[in-house]
């Protein structure tokens, strides 16, 4: 190895650490909190703080009338997990989501 790699090489590790993305925490009241719930709340979702979960309702037109859909979002043990629920209360949708 010539001197000039020797340099390069200094250089490029020496600044290599300044380019290195921080962790991002997130807080309310310097209290901390998943940060994928202010991407939640962006997308129209409201806290049920009793069953400690984000939801919205899907609404659309049908011949009848209208028909709605709860999407939820909620924190599991296992992480993150997005249920959609039928007007019958029903799940037809399950995701394991990785924000």
């Amino acid at each position: 190895m010539n001197v000039l790699d020797s340099a390069y090489k200094w250089i490029f590790n020496f600044f290599y650490g300044f380019n290195q993305p921080q962790e991002t925490v997130c807080t309310v009241d310097d209290d901390p909190v998943e940060c994928f719930t202010f991407t939640l709340e962006d997308q129209g979702f409201a806290l049920n703080v009793e069953k400690n979960q984000w939801e919205r309702v899907w609404t659309t037109n049908t011949k009848t009338g209208t028909a709605e859909v709860l999407e939820v979002f909620r924190l599991e043990d296992e992480g993150w997990k997005q249920v959609m629920y039928g007007e019958d209360g029903s799940v037809f949708f399950e995701n394991e989501v990785n924000p």
